[in-house]
């Protein structure tokens, strides 16, 4: 009965690592290059709204 309790949380362990190890990887091959992508998207709508401020301000 011992091996078995033992053999039990062995294998509950291991899959619950596997399964982290597997969110983790997923997070940062598809989660993170999303949201940087939509990081300079941002930046650029800034950097656009601000050259368009000055293109169509008045100078004088």
């Amino acid at each position: 009965m011992k091996k078995f309790t033992i053999g039990i949380l062995v294998g509950v362990t291991s899959t619950v690592l596997a399964s982290a190890s597997a969110l983790a990887h997923f997070h940062h091959k598809v989660i993170k290059p999303i949201k940087d992508e939509e990081k300079k998207f941002e930046e650029a709508d800034v950097r656009k709204a601000r050259k368009s401020s000055f293109a169509h301000s008045s100078k004088y």
